[in-house]
């Protein structure tokens, strides 16, 4: 953000996200006319796309999400380039807008979402661990056969026949 500031949902910027959130899914296509919305099930689920972020950013900061009269953008806009100008990441600045929500509004369910961020992080870790040792292990398969193909050559034998040259 162009400057530090708190993150924080009152229940008039949650009505604000809500609206404005109906009109940018029914615009994307994403809901029909009529259909309910609330605003942790859209930032749960649609937080990565930008202008649902720059609602909930507005809503939970007290600024603006709407472009100036010029196409300029929007003061949350700014906010969040300043944030990322700053060295933010946008993983990080969407994780930050659900938590602040979470307080507000379902303060004993923060505990379980960052235990449940925390497996994801953990379970990802070991699928690197994992494709890490599949890599070394297929080096070392391919030294071996090198090795042993090096030392066939230069005792001059030939390798073996497969069963299907006969």
């Amino acid at each position: 953000m162009d400057e530090t500031r708190e993150l924080r949902w009152d229940f008039r910027g949650i009505k604000t996200f809500e609206d404005r959130a109906r009109n940018i899914l029914r615009r994307q296509e994403v809901i029909q006319p009529g259909a309910s919305i609330y605003a942790g099930g859209v930032l749960a689920n649609f937080i990565q796309m930008a202008d649902i972020l720059e609602a909930a950013i507005a809503a939970a900061t007290g600024l603006s999400g709407l472009e100036g009269p010029k196409g300029d953008p929007s003061p949350a806009t700014k906010a969040i380039q300043g944030y990322l100008d700053r060295g933010g990441n946008l993983d990080q600045l969407r994780k930050e807008v659900y938590h602040s929500y979470l307080v507000v509004n379902d303060p004993s369910s923060v505990l379980d979402w960052m235990k449940n961020l925390e497996r994801i992080e953990t379970g990802k870790q070991i699928d690197r661990e994992a494709a890490d040792t599949r890599i070394d292990q297929a080096r070392a398969e391919m030294e071996i056969a090198k090795k042993r193909a090096a030392d066939l050559k230069n005792s001059g034998k030939t390798s073996p026949a497969s069963p299907m040259s006969s």
